[in-house]
């Protein structure tokens, strides 16, 4: 988002919740935009735009969404459930350990093909230890892995929402296709860059 992208939403903001900008002085609507182009000069202008109409359309305050509202409406409605994500990622590790052979070379590619939160979560090695397991003791560890694995794919998306990413934020460019986008976001700010030089 650019800095006239921003100020036309606000505009948008200043019309539609004009009890939260009375009184306001140029310095204080200086800063309020300021904020707002730290919060999202990487987000293409469309997802904060829908962002802001949904939270215009279903919120019944009487006050402008923060900067925060409006990104969590975005996570909300990009990102997959990372409840869902924690759930599916137990899943495919306990399928990795009962498919373990304890040999190196076939073991390591296939534990390769985990996701890189449940690798950070579990080293190759710590898979001999876990394979060892009985079914009672890794049933033991599930909650606490998927709670951990939740709270490092939340700051992931976050990440990914920071800099812009929305194709990493969906979950890859197939699920961004399959949410209704064409072009990945990085184009798009770079056609928005190319134009407005």
């Amino acid at each position: 988002m650019n800095e006239t992208e921003v100020s036309n939403m606000l505009n948008l903001l200043y019309v539609t919740y004009p009890h939260s900008f009375m009184n306001w002085k140029a310095n204080q609507f200086q800063s309020y935009k300021a904020v707002w182009l730290g919060c999202f000069n990487k987000i293409p202008a469309k997802f904060v735009n829908d962002a802001v109409i949904s939270y215009i359309s279903t919120n019944t305050s009487d006050y402008a969404p923060k900067p925060g509202q409006i990104r969590a409406i975005i996570m909300s409605q990009l990102a997959p459930e990372t409840e869902l994500e924690a759930i599916t990622a137990w899943e495919k590790l306990k399928r990795y350990i009962r498919r373990r052979t304890g040999e190196s070379s076939i073991d390591r590619p296939e534990y390769n093909k985990l996701d890189d939160i449940t690798q950070r979560i579990y080293s190759f090695d710590d898979m001999r230890t876990i394979a060892q397991m009985d079914s009672d003791k890794l049933e033991y560890r599930r909650s606490e892995f998927q709670r951990l694995y939740k709270v490092l794919k939340d700051k992931q998306n976050e990440k990914y929402l920071s800099e812009g990413d929305l194709v990493g934020l969906a979950g890859g460019e197939e699920a961004y296709t399959a949410l209704g986008y064409k072009a990945s976001p990085q184009e798009s700010n770079r056609k928005e860059l190319t134009e407005n030089t």
